[in-house]
């Protein structure tokens, strides 16, 4: 998959991919029809994680010839999230949420679980209360080296904006054994 610029439009409830045509020219390849109000969007891959404020996150995927954005998963709970990550160790995925309240959650994506709904709904796995409303995330990975049995701690670093312009952050590492 080439290079592509994945953009929203303040207005608009709409999220657009676009690519370079033999011109150079940015030129429109797909677009989603998104819910109420986004708050972070994070790739990987081809695949993109959507918090919304209203309605949780969602699972897509971007898909090519033809183009077209595919929801493969949604969690089905009305939780507002303010940010959204992904956490992928080898062969499995988790979502990292936080939400207005200060809760952090873990959800799957596992088809295989009668309870997913055959991989349509995206299964809460842990919750807990962090304390403080985090409004920013970034997740940093190192991959495993060849003398590396295991991999390498993901650190998760949040930041919590406020309005006298400081920012204040805290950091977490999640050990993926």
């Amino acid at each position: 998959m080439g290079l592509h610029l994945l953009s929203g439009v303040a207005d608009s409830r709409q999220i657009y991919v676009k690519g370079l045509d033999n011109d150079n020219q940015l030129m429109g390849l797909a677009f989603l029809d998104v819910q109420i109000y986004v708050t972070s969007i994070r790739v990987f891959k081809n695949f993109i994680l959507i918090s919304d404020l209203l309605r949780s996150i969602w699972f897509v995927s971007l898909q090519e010839h033809p183009y077209k954005f595919t929801v493969i998963a949604r969690d089905l709970q009305q939780v507002s999230l303010l940010t959204g990550d992904f956490l992928v160790h080898e062969q499995s995925m988790t979502f990292i949420t936080t939400d207005n309240k200060g809760i952090m959650r873990m959800v799957d994506f596992d088809p295989t679980d009668p309870d997913s709904m055959n991989g349509e709904r995206l299964l809460l796995r842990t919750e807990f209360a962090l304390g403080v409303e985090i409004s920013a995330s970034r997740v940093i990975a190192r991959r495993r080296g060849a003398e590396e049995e295991h991999a390498p701690q993901t650190q998760i670093i949040y930041c919590k904006f406020f309005w006298d312009g400081l920012v204040r952050s805290r950091s977490s590492w999640v050990q993926l054994v």
